[in-house]
Parts: structure tokens; C-alpha cells; sequence
């Protein structure tokens, strides 16, 4: 499997490998775009140091983000709740 992440930024990239991966909670940026709150993602990004260009990221998403991970808090939640192995579902695929 190619390296998808590497299409980010670091420490943007090892933040989204754990939350898709694991179940982690993002930080403020990511968490922002993962649920789609586009005017909390503008002023995370702009209080962050990432160089980052906003479609970008949201391409990315639609490209190589599992479905079931983003596009609403409610989604955002359960990826955490069943990754994070809370509910057995740990398992990478």
C-alpha cells in the first residue's frame, strides 16, 4: 500500500495516521476539517504553523480518507469510538 499521508505536512501527517489508524483525537486543525466546520478549520489554520492549503486538504480527504471518517462530528465520534478500540474495531484496513 502506498504511503498516502505522505501527501501531507508533518506533524498534520502522523496526526491523521493516528486518528485513521487508531481512533485518536486530531488536534484543533484536522478535527476542525474532519467534521466539516470550515469556519473553525479557517481560524485553526490560521492560528497554526502548517503550511497548508485548505482544498488541498480536503481533497486529500475525499482521496484517501476512509468514508466513515469525516464529514460530520457525529462520524468523527464513532471513528474514534470504534478505532480506538473502545468498541473492538482496532483494526487498521
Amino acid at each position: 500500500m502506498s504511503d498516502f499521508y505522505s501527501y501531507l505536512p508533518e506533524p498534520l501527517r502522523s496526526e491523521m495516521r493516528a486518528y485513521i489508524e487508531c481512533g485518536e483525537r486530531p488536534g484543533q486543525l484536522a478535527l476542525a476539517f474532519l467534521q466539516n466546520d470550515l469556519a473553525e478549520a479557517v481560524f485553526a489554520l490560521a492560528a497554526s504553523h502548517y503550511l497548508l492549503n485548505e482544498l488541498e486538504f480536503v481533497s486529500w480527504l475525499h482521496r484517501h480518507a476512509p468514508q466513515g471518517c469525516f464529514g460530520s462530528p457525529e462520524k468523527v465520534r464513532t471513528w474514534i469510538y470504534w478505532r480506538s478500540g473502545q468498541f473492538g474495531g482496532s483494526s487498521f484496513q
